[in-house]
This record gives C-alpha cells, structure tokens and sequence, in this order.
C-alpha cells in the first residue's frame, strides 16, 4: 500500500519507513502533520554522494519477524497489503493535498486510542531517539514546490550490527536533542510499553505531546550511563521548557525515584542536578520536595556524596532564609529530616546529622535549637563508634555558637563522656572540644572545666591523645595567655616534648618551632635550659628543630646574651655526629654568631662542617652549603671570605650537579657586585678563564674533569656573564672575547649557542658603551648563521638582531 506524506519520500528500496500521523485537532483540517523517520531493522545502504539511497533487493529482503508491528484491529492491513510491502515502503507524493497513512508497514496509533501495545521498553525509545533525528515539516501551502521543503536527515544502522558512538559523540548528540526538543513544542506521539493500561497510556501521550525534552531526559535517564551523564548535565534545558509547577509535580518526582537505582557514579552527579533545581523555586512544597530528595543522598555510604548532599542542604536552607518567604524552612522541611537522621540505626545517617547540627544551628529558632542540642545529645549515645567519633569531631564547630548556659549543659553531658570514652580517637578529638569551649570561658571557669580535661590528656595512655594536645599547644598560649600557661601547663609541655614516644616527642617540638617566636625572652631562656638538659637524648630530627628553635630565640636576644646563653651550644651542635644537623647550624649561623666569633673557636668547626659536606655524596648537602656562601661574606667579611671561602665557591661551581652550579653562579653575580673591580678581575675572572682554557692548571678542576665535559664549559661561560655584569668593558672584553671566540668553535652544539647567548648579553650589558670591542664578536656571528646546527643559527641570528639594536649604524 502506498501513502502521501508531506514532508518528503522514501527511497525504493530504503529500509527506512516515513510514518505520517495527523494530530487529533488538525487531521481533518489538514493543517500540520508529523513526519516520523524510523528505522527499519534490516541492513540497509548508506547515502550515497547525491543525498539519496542505494540498496539491492537483497539486502532489503526480510522477514515478517523482522517487523515488530503496533497491532490496531482498526487499521491493520490485508495479508495481501503487508506482502506487497516487505521488500519495499516508499510514500507516494503525488497528491499532497490528500494525505494518507501508510498502514502496510506499521499501523499508526493516533493520540487517545485505546489500544493494546507492543512489548516496546521505555530502552526502545532512548534507541529510537538516538539512532533517528524527528523531523517536523508542516503541510506545503497550495501552489509551492514540494523541492522547497527540507527532507528528514537520517542516520543509518545496519540491523545486528549497533552502531557504537564514541561517548564524546554521544554526549554531543544528547545535547544537541534536548536543546531541540526543548526549542520545539510541535505535538508528536511515540508508542512504547512503558505504559500499560489506557489511563496510563494517555497521560503518556500528554506528556510527549507537551513536553518532549522531558519525555528524551526521562529516557535517557534510565538508558545508558553515558547518555544518563550527559542527560543529568544537561537539566537545565529540561527545566526551561517546564515550568516551576511542572518541575514540583514532574521532574522532581522522577528524579527522586530515578536515583534509587543509580550507580554511585551517578550519584555524584545527580547532587549538582538537584542543587540546580533549587534555584527554580522557593515555595515551601517545591522547596520540601527538592530536600526529600536529596535526603536519599545523605543516606549514602560514599562520604563524597553525603558531604555534597550536606553542603545543598545548607545553601537551600541559607537561599530560603535570605529571600522574602515567608515560612520557615528549618520548621517544615529540615527538622523533621533531622530527626529521622539522628533516630536512624544506619550509620550514613546519623553521620549527615552529626554534620548537619553545626551548621544549621545559628539560623535555627529558638525551639529548634533546643531539638537541636538534643539529636546531638541522642546521636552521642549511639551504640556505633563512628557516629561517636563524628560527633567529638563537630562538637567544636558547636559549641562557639551556641549560647553559653547550653555550652556548659553541652560540656557537661557530652565533651566530659568525650574524654573518658574507651576509643582513643574520641579523646583526641575532645581536646579540640575542650578549647573550642575554653576560649568562651573566664579563667575561673577554665580553671573548673578545661584545665582538668588538658591535663587528663596529656597524661593519656594512648600516643594519640598526647600527640593531639602536643600539636595544639600554640592555641593553648593563643587561648590562656602566657602567664596562665607558665602557672598550669608549662611543666605538661615540658613533659610532650620529652615523651617516652618518639612521635608525641617530634610533633611537640615540630609544633613549637612554628610558635615559639610567641614567647618572652625569659620563658625562651627557660626552653633553652630545658632543650640543653635533654639534647643528648633527642632523635636527629628533634636536634634539627632544636637548632631552628635556638635560632628563632637568637633573633629576639641581644648579641651579647646570645654569645652567653647559646654560643656553648651552638658550639656543641657544631661537632654533632649528623650532618643535617650541623647543616641546620650553618643555615642559621647568622643569627647564632657574632662576625668575631669566627676566630673564636666556630671559624674552625665551620671549615670542618664544611669539608665534611664537600665530601658527602648528598647533593642536598651541597646545595645548602652553596645557598650559604653569599651569607659568610656579607657576615663574616671580605677578609675571612677570601680566605677560607673563595675556594669553596669554585669547588662548589664545578659541582657535578647542575643545581649546585646554578645556585653558584647566582652567588658569584651577588659577590662580585659587593667587592672592588680590581678584585673581582685579577681573582675571579682570571680563574675562570684559567679554568676554561687550562684545565689541567687550575686546583679546582679534578683530574678525572679534564678535558672539561661540556657542561663544565656551559657554566663557566655563564659566570663569565655573571662577572661581566660588574666590570667595564676595559677590564672585561678584552679578556672574555677570546674564551667566547674559542667556544664558538666547540664540537658540541651545545657550547656554541650557549656562548653566542653570552656574546648576545654582553651587547645588553655594554649597549651604553663603545661598540668597537663588539664588532669582532659580530663578524663571528655572522659565520655562524651558516652552522650546521639549527639551534646556533638561531640563535646567532638572535644575538645579530640584539647587537643591531643595541649599536645601531647611520
């Protein structure tokens, strides 16, 4: 049987079908139709170069149980009709104005027929939306052109043989239909099994009919994951063609059901969905149905997605709270959530509650808080050790915020359970509690409440518990104040940071490195006494501490008390066994000594922890050794520096690790600008250049270094620019151009464009100067445009450009 269709024909031999259906107003006025292009599962061509179809007759050959039909008694064909078109469907547009159903393919279920359907899942319509693009082409007007109409684009899939899309194609094409379903409104109807009875059936209907972008998320949703990601990030798009009352009654439903049969992946995307979703309304039935359903997300074992879903709740709460509505959200939708979260033997949910309680508190009312404080107090006798330990960990998130007769009510039944509670970990986080609470307090309270829950801590049987206070000491001096410290706590910190545990000990002293610059020069000499007494017996590392303590002590002392009080034991830790330890002396020498100091006895044991270094196989040590060397010459003095230091900067500089050289060359341009030219010409640069062109006569070179590798070349060529920089072109030029003149002529490229990016900052350095002495290296520059190397000619033609600028010719 053939039939007119409006928007267009299907090829003979296409195994395509082109179904027409009128909609239920119009199809007697013939004023709109639908054109529905829906693939017909057999192997079928692909386009060919024109935009039309090829095939042969076998490959649109099929069966009857190739078709799964809409059976409809009132529209089915004859036997004889259905023969004539298993090999072929095509539409016949010969008379436009009298449109008809094709019927011989597959009958046509008009909106509102109460028919029984074909075992068709909602999957089939995800498919039929993926794999075909719904073309909608009005009824041509009397007297035009059916060429001027746009013919349906369709999407070939062989029949046993899906096409798979790459997920990024996917993603595109799911966002590409519901940005059109959403822009279109046009009436269509699709049959599927996801209905069952009539009534069903037409609400269905009603809903594709005026919400297609809904009906293609719906689908999605409960397709594929990849089509359901890119479905969830594209909602916005549904919630533009549904309106407020719509999302209430129809989005927000599905989603709530929908995500109960998500994977955990999903659902770490359907929170941001529902954080969307509140922004569209804040009525309170809109506003208690986006909280039930996000309630489903604070019972999850994940703790990511509990955390977001806890965060959503409290933007909802605050975004309601802070706009012009007028019932309470905390009344009506949040406190009986509260209630059922803290009452609940599943874990997941009292932990959300144990997180939710502090941050909703401040904007609760005065008859919610009091319910309130007593879920925290229902959770804390939980028989699960988690939600005990969630609650010690937000107690001190609520007790700033709480009033102060309900933080002493708090203290009294919960935080001091807290600290004799049987896990060690509960007691660890009650001394965050108990200073939480101790900063609101008066030091007669204190006195009562905290200080004993302190000092129970720091006599704790379990590391734990003593490494947490020890950790907190600074905020322990913040709270109490100095005096109050000296009285009650200073021998318990005396005690951490020389616990029998060598973890509560390193943390103690680690901790007190960062806050001991707090502290008044009396109570310091009292630490120093007390580090003195028990150097011997700390591990290297709190021995390193102890060298940054003293050296913070020393800023704050005067020259002469430091000589007195610390210069014995900057002495001592000179000749430590550990060479980190030293290193730590050295680091800080500025502050523990005085310039004269150096011919005291230190000069000594420096040079000692320095050979010492020089040898080590540690280039860390090395680099500190190096960091240093500017420092013995600005502290120490020139005379001391070019004695027993000048020959430590060469050593250092043809150092075998590049970090070490670099940092050198940095100290070189920084000693070379502080001393007189005449030095830094006969002592510096001579031996540079002795190191580059005799090798074998400068002490500094290693016998086993020579000839030079062409690292050791890049770097003195580099701190030859580095010198250059604080001599004139006098002294400079006339000694460095013949040493760049030869690297130019080096056998690895490496050398040679290293040395033509010095010639290029000797003309940045000189551009002021004469340009005579500059000429030479030009006509060297020149030549080496034509190396054969692709990098020296680049970067000849860099310096050539560089010299021009800078010495321009009339």
């Amino acid at each position: 049987m053939e039939s007119e269709s409006p928007g267009g024909s299907t090829p003979k031999g296409s195994p395509y079908r082109v179904i027409c259906t009128p909609t239920d107003s119009e199809a007697d006025s013939e004023q709109e139709w639908i054109t529905e292009t829906v693939l017909d599962p057999v192997d079928g061509p692909g386009p060919d170069d024109a935009g039309g179809y090829t095939s042969d007759s076998a490959s649109t050959a099929r069966s009857d149980a190739d078709w799964e039909p809409v059976s409809d008694p009132a529209t089915d064909s004859s036997p004889e009709q259905s023969a004539g078109s298993e090999s072929d469907t095509q539409v016949d547009t010969s008379d436009a104005n009298e449109p008809s159903v094709d019927t011989s393919s597959e009958p046509m279920v008009e909106p509102g027929t109460d028919t029984k359907h074909s075992s068709k899942s909602c999957k089939s319509i995800h498919e039929n939306f993926i794999a075909n693009k719904h073309c909608h082409t009005r009824q041509p007007e009397t007297g035009k052109n059916d060429s001027t109409r746009k013919k349906p684009t369709i999407e070939v899939t062989r029949k046993g043989q899906r096409k798979h899309r790459k997920k990024k194609d996917l993603n595109k094409l799911v966002t590409e239909v519901l940005a059109d379903l959403a822009e279109d409104n046009t009436i269509r109807t699709h049959s599927s099994s996801y209905v069952t009875d009539g009534t069903e059936h037409d609400e269905f209907i009603e809903n594709t009919i005026s919400y297609p972008a809904f009906e293609y998320f719906k689908c999605e949703i409960l397709g594929s994951d990849g089509g359901a990601i890119e479905a969830l990030k594209q909602v916005d798009i549904v919630t533009q063609q549904l309106n407020p009352e719509l999302c209430e009654t129809m989005l927000v439903p599905f989603l709530t059901e929908a995500q109960r049969s998500m994977p955990v992946h999903l659902l770490r995307l359907i929170v941001d969905v529902w954080y969307t979703l509140s922004k569209i309304s804040n009525t309170e039935s809109y506003i208690c149905a986006i909280i039930q359903g996000v309630a489903y997300l604070i019972s999850q074992e994940d703790p990511s997605i509990r955390r977001k879903a806890v965060e959503l709740i409290v933007e909802i709460v605050n975004d309601v709270s802070s706009s012009d509505t007028c019932y309470d959200v905390m009344g009506s939708a949040v406190m009986p959530l509260l209630k059922q979260l803290s009452e609940s033997e599943w874990f997941a949910d009292a932990v959300s509650a144990c997180n939710l309680i502090p941050l909703l508190y401040a904007e609760a009312s005065k008859q919610d808080k009091c319910e309130l404080r007593e879920c925290y107090k229902h959770l804390w006798e939980s028989n699960l050790t988690i939600v005990r330990l969630e609650v010690a960990r937000n107690l001190e998130k609520l007790l700033p915020i709480m009033n102060m007769d309900d933080s002493i009510s708090m203290f009294w039944l919960v935080l001091k359970n807290m600290s004799v509670y049987h896990q060690d970990q509960v007691r660890a986080h009650c001394v965050d509690a108990c200073l939480s609470f101790a900063r609101r307090c008066t030091p007669e309270q204190n006195l009562s409440f905290s200080y004993p829950v302190i000092l129970a801590a720091a006599g704790d049987p379990s590391w734990r518990v003593r490494k947490a206070l020890a950790e907190r000491y600074d905020r322990i001096h913040e709270i109490f104040g100095e005096d109050e410290l000296v009285m009650h706590l200073l021998d318990t910190h005396f005690d951490l940071l020389n616990d029998s545990e060598d973890i509560v000990k390193d943390a103690a002293v680690g901790a007190f490195v960062d806050w001991c610059h707090a502290l008044s020069i009396p109570l310091a000499e009292r630490y120093i006494t007390f580090f003195e007494s028990h150097l011997e017996e700390s591990s290297n590392q709190v021995r390193q501490y102890i060298c940054n303590i003293f050296a913070t002590f020393a800023s704050k002392m005067d020259p002469e008390r430091v000589g007195t009080v610390l210069g014995p034991l900057v002495r001592r830790l000179l000749r430590d066994e550990c060479t980190d330890v030293r290193l730590c002396i050295l680091n800080k020498i500025e502050l523990l000594c005085e310039p004269e100091d150096f011919d005291k006895g230190i000069g000594a044991q420096i040079n000692e922890t320095i050979d010492r270094v020089l040898q080590t196989t540690h280039w860390r040590h090395r680099l500190i050794l190096a960091e240093k060397i500017t420092t013995f010459n600005q502290h120490f003095g020139f005379h001391n520096f070019e004695k027993h230091f000048l020959p430590i900067l060469f050593r250092l500089l043809m150092d075998n690790v590049w970090k070490v050289r670099a940092t050198v060359l940095g100290c070189i341009e920084d000693i070379c600008a502080e001393c007189k030219q005449s030095w830094v010409s006969d002592t510096i640069l001579t031996e540079l250049i002795k190191i580059y062109v005799e090798p074998r006569n400068s002490r500094y070179v290693a016998t086993d270094d020579v000839p030079l590798s062409y690292a050791f070349k890049i770097t003195i060529i580099q701190a030859l620019v580095a010198v250059a920089k604080s001599l004139d072109v006098q002294n400079a030029l006339a000694r460095m151009i013949p040493v760049l003149l030869k690297a130019t002529k080096d056998p690895t490229a490496n050398v040679r464009f290293v040395a033509i990016k010095a010639m290029r900052s000797l003309f940045l350095i000189y551009k002021d100067d004469s340009p005579e002495p500059l000429l030479r290296l030009r006509g060297m520059l020149m030549k080496l445009r034509e190396d054969a190397d692709l990098d020296v000619r680049y970067y000849a033609k860099m310096a050539i450009d560089t010299c021009d600028a800078c010495f321009p010719t009339d």
